[in-house]
C-alpha cells in the first residue's frame, strides 16, 4: 500500500496537483479503509457471541415442557407442586414440569341450572321434515313454538301437543298479559292463529298434499331442528341456506330472502337531478 502511495504522488506531482490536496485525499481514503476494516471486525464478533449465547441456552434450556393441572387444597398443592417436580427432574432431566393450580370444579358446571326444553315447544327455529315411504323432506322456519306449525302441517294431536304449558315457568298473569299484547300487536310474518286457521293452513300445506296426493307418511317424531335465530329476517336468511344447501323436494320455493350480497354497499337513496330551462 506504501508502494501505491508514493506512485500516486509521483504522478500527481507531474501533472500539478498541490502536496497538501493529494496527502488530505490519501489521509481520506486510508481513513475510510481502516474504518470500514474495524466494522467487518466488529460485527463478526457480534454474530459470533450471538451463535455462542444461543447455544449455551439450547444447552441449558430443556426441550420439552410440560404443563399440569393440579386442584388448589391450599399448601398440600405447593407440596404436591414440589414433588412433581422432584420426580421430573430425576426422571427426565431434560424436561420443564410447570403446575398451574386449579380451583374445584364448581356445582354449578355439574348440575344444569334450567330444565331443557322440549323441542316441540322451542321456538325461532328451522326444522326439517322427512318421508318415512320416500325420500322426500321439507325445510321450514316458525318464530312460534315447533308443535303449532307442526299442527298445520297435519301433525296428529299426540304428537303435535305435548302439554305446552308444564315446563314454563309462567304464572298466569304473565301468560295473560303476553297474551293481550300479540292480539293488539301486528305481525308480517306468523300469527298464532286457532284451530280454524291450523285446518286451513294444512290443506295448503306442501307436505299436506304431499300425504294427500301419494298416501305416504310424514316421521312427525323425528323431525330434527337445523338452526335457531331469535331476529325474524336472519332466520328467513337461515332457511333460504339451508334450503340451498339440502335442496329438499317438497319446497315450492328456493329461498325466502333474496341472496343477494352488494361488495360496496347498496344505498336506496335516489339522486335527484335538476334539469335547466333555457
Amino acid at each position: 500500500m506504501h508502494q501505491e502511495f508514493n506512485f500516486i504522488r509521483n504522478v500527481t506531482k507531474q501533472n500539478g496537483y498541490p502536496s497538501n490536496f493529494v496527502e488530505c485525499q490519501i489521509r481520506y481514503t486510508l481513513d475510510r479503509f481502516i474504518n470500514k476494516q474495524k466494522e467487518q471486525i466488529t460485527s463478526e464478533s457480534k454474530t459470533q457471541n450471538i451463535t455462542n449465547k444461543e447455544s449455551n441456552d439450547n444447552k441449558s434450556t430443556p426441550n420439552e415442557r410440560i404443563f399440569i393441572n393440579i386442584p388448589y387444597v391450599g399448601k398440600s398443592t405447593q407440596q404436591l407442586s414440589k414433588e412433581i417436580k422432584k420426580l421430573a427432574s430425576k426422571y427426565k432431566p431434560t424436561t420443564e414440569v410447570t403446575t398451574i393450580p386449579r380451583p374445584p370444579v364448581a356445582i354449578r358446571q355439574i348440575f344444569k341450572n334450567k330444565d331443557d326444553i322440549p323441542k316441540t315447544l322451542q321456538s325461532n327455529i328451522i326444522y326439517k321434515l322427512n318421508c318415512n315411504s320416500c325420500s322426500a323432506a321439507y325445510i321450514g322456519k316458525t318464530i312460534r313454538q315447533a308443535y303449532r306449525r307442526l299442527k298445520e302441517h297435519g301433525a296428529p294431536s299426540e304428537t303435535s301437543t305435548t302439554q305446552p304449558h308444564e315446563n314454563l315457568r309462567r304464572s298466569a298473569r304473565i301468560a295473560a298479559k303476553n297474551a293481550n299484547n300479540n292480539n293488539n300487536r301486528i305481525s308480517y310474518f306468523e300469527s298464532d292463529s286457532g284451530d280454524d286457521e291450523c285446518i286451513k293452513s294444512a290443506y295448503t300445506s306442501a307436505i299436506r298434499h304431499h300425504v294427500t296426493s301419494t298416501r305416504h307418511k310424514i316421521d312427525w317424531h323425528n323431525w330434527s331442528i337445523l338452526d335457531k335465530d331469535k331476529h325474524p329476517y336472519r332466520l328467513l336468511v337461515k332457511e333460504s341456506l339451508a334450503i340451498n344447501e339440502n335442496s329438499p323436494s317438497l319446497n315450492l320455493t328456493t329461498r325466502s330472502v333474496p341472496l343477494v350480497v352488494y361488495p360496496e354497499g347498496h344505498s336506496n337513496r335516489r339522486t335527484n337531478t335538476k334539469s335547466t330551462r333555457q
